[in-house]
């Protein structure tokens, strides 16, 4: 195998994948490393580099890197100092007399907003037609909500283009605040704007996040998926939902994905919302129950609108895709 020509960026990018499995991270995957390995070579000043998926293949190949499933919490982020900030927000509270509607979180993560399964027929397709890749488009988004779910605050969304085409006429009256950086990612400035103009405007937890993501996801699917052939097709004798598809994805734009980002954050139930703040503030979490049925069979049901599209997925391939994004920070 030929050896790394960036010794300085392969070892970079090594030792951050090795802190992130320590502190309990799972296994990262490859469009995150892309995009830190990217990051990694700008802050270098390396110029001939680009972090492609052969690069990928060769860097898991030169640190021996498997993929694994990590069952459970093998891993831990530092439990030792779980239990101490938990007892020390406690005692800030009490101390301060605040009320739950008086404590927030706000937490970013990475979104992929037009992808789908590498493994369906879209996207095996998607290379014999010419035309920029669908599958790599990414937004970091922002979000923040007061312990007892009352108050929801407007999301941050950042892309790359500070005017999308596909929202030059919407600017001002999105549902989120916009904004722009070269990679997508937050920026100290973006974060401070806002902070001050957005939040501490509006606001007078941690994993629900994570459902969030998954319920867009639902919703973009059911906007890019074609079950039944075209009329036109079934006359001909013919199935092309698997270009259908990659047509859907291709008009799938970026003011699709953040209305639709929007109108799932307003709709996440309160219960999710509560129950994210559970273990961090009560000593005993009463609704755990409710936070584990709220997606009971979700990856079912995925699965199962992939299967009436006619493709033919397994399981773990839906599994895997729902995972692609719940370690990007954002």
């Amino acid at each position: 195998m030929k050896t790394s020509t960036h010794v300085q960026l392969d070892e970079d990018v090594y030792r951050w994948l090795t802190q992130h499995r320590t502190a309990g991270v799972r296994d990262n995957s490859r469009p995150e490393i892309q995009n830190v390995a990217s990051r990694f070579a700008a802050s270098l000043g390396i110029k001939d580099f680009e972090a492609s998926e052969g690069w990928v293949a060769r860097f898991k190949g030169w640190n021996n890197i498997v993929k694994r499933k990590i069952v459970g919490e093998i891993l831990s982020a530092d439990e030792s100092s779980v239990e101490p900030f938990k007892q020390k927000l406690r005692a800030y509270i009490v101390a301060n007399n605040l009320y739950s509607y008086q404590v927030y979180n706000t937490d970013e993560t990475g979104l992929y907003w037009r992808s789908l399964p590498e493994k369906t027929l879209a996207m095996r397709s998607e290379g014999c037609v010419p035309g920029r890749k669908v599958n790599k488009d990414r937004l970091s988004v922002m979000m923040g909500v007061n312990a007892d779910s009352t108050d929801r605050i407007t999301c941050a969304i950042v892309g790359k283009y500070k005017k999308p085409r596909a929202l030059q006429h919407c600017m001002d009256r999105m549902p989120v605040k916009y904004y722009s950086s070269q990679n997508a990612w937050f920026t100290q400035e973006i974060f401070l704007s806002w902070f001050h103009d957005v939040f501490c405007r509006e606001a007078y937890g941690s994993g629900s996040y994570l459902c969030y993501e998954r319920l867009y996801t639902k919703k973009m699917l059911n906007e890019v998926l074609v079950v039944l052939p075209l009329p036109e097709d079934i006359e001909l004798g013919v199935d092309n939902r698997a270009r259908n598809k990659l047509q859907n994805l291709k008009n799938y734009t970026i003011k699709e994905a953040i209305y639709n980002w929007a109108k799932v954050w307003s709709e996440l139930k309160e219960s999710t919302l509560k129950n994210s703040w559970e273990k961090l503030l009560t000593s005993t979490v009463s609704n755990e129950e409710d936070a584990e049925t709220d997606f009971e069979g979700f990856t079912d049901e995925i699965h199962g609108m992939f299967r009436n599209a006619g493709e033919n997925l397994e399981r773990q391939d839906v599994v895997d895709w729902l995972e692609k994004d719940d370690n990007d920070p954002g």
